[in-house]
C-alpha cells in the first residue's frame, strides 16, 4: 500500500504544481475536459489519499 500511496501522492501533488506551469501529466490530461471544480477535487483527493496510504502503510523489510 505504501508504494501505491506514494504514486498517488506524487501524481496528485505533481499535477497541482504542473497546472501552474501550464503543463499536465498525459495520464491525467482527461481531467481538464471536466467542469471547473472537479479536476481540483480529483488532484487534491489523490494527494491526500496517497499521503494517507503512504503514512499508514507498513514499510517493506
Amino acid at each position: 500500500m505504501r508504494s501505491i500511496g506514494g504514486l498517488l501522492f506524487i501524481l496528485g501533488a505533481g499535477s497541482i504544481v504542473l497546472y501552474y506551469l501550464h503543463y499536465e501529466f498525459i495520464v491525467l490530461s482527461w481531467m481538464n475536459r471536466l467542469d471547473a471544480p472537479l479536476p481540483w477535487v480529483i488532484r487534491i483527493g489523490m494527494a491526500v489519499i496517497g499521503a494517507i496510504l503512504w503514512f499508514v502503510g507498513k514499510p517493506k523489510k
